[in-house]
């Protein structure tokens, strides 16, 4: 070996190159792909987004380029108490994922469409179970978004639903 050499394992050094690539690329996605012009993301400033999921690096993502896009952002890694969360932040749109730990998202989803109280909100399911896509009918659910996806699909789907809503509301 060269002198200051990394003596890392070459795997180690290609996951790292990896995760580093993958975290480039959602960074100049969000900045260069999914320019908003001044307009929407003033619209998206009043919207509230909640956002639910296990995965801390997924959630983190997914909260960044919301708010870059112009909108409020809660995230959960965990759905206890969900109603009282939806009661006491009034979000217009919820993400969740359909497998948490121990709970079945879908499940959520559907408890939230059945309520008189959080029907009205638009959810989206997030998962990497294609399979799922089955049985969203039984869920309720207004969309799905398959992982993995690209920021720029995610916005776009989120503009999409909460367009149609105001849509609605004319």
């Amino acid at each position: 070996m060269y002198k200051g050499q990394n003596h890392k394992a070459p795997a180690l050094l290609l996951d790292d190159y990896r995760i580093f690539n993958f975290k480039l690329i959602l960074i100049l996605e969000t900045i260069f792909c999914n320019q908003l012009s001044g307009n929407q993301k003033q619209r998206n400033m009043s919207k509230r987004l909640l956002i639910i999921d296990n995965d801390t690096e997924v959630l983190n993502m997914m909260q960044e380029a919301l708010v870059y896009e112009g909108f409020e952002v809660k995230t959960l890694e965990r759905a206890d108490h969900i109603f009282k969360v939806i009661d006491e932040y009034q979000p217009d749109l919820i993400m969740i994922d359909y497998i948490l730990d121990g709970i079945n998202g879908g499940e959520i989803c559907h408890d939230i469409k059945v309520n008189p109280e959080t029907g009205h909100i638009p959810v989206i399911i997030v998962t990497a179970y294609s399979k799922v896509i089955l049985s969203l009918g039984s869920y309720r659910s207004d969309a799905f978004l398959a992982k993995p996806f690209g920021l720029d699909e995610m916005v776009k789907l989120v503009n999409k639903l909460l367009a149609s809503i105001t849509l609605q509301a004319c």
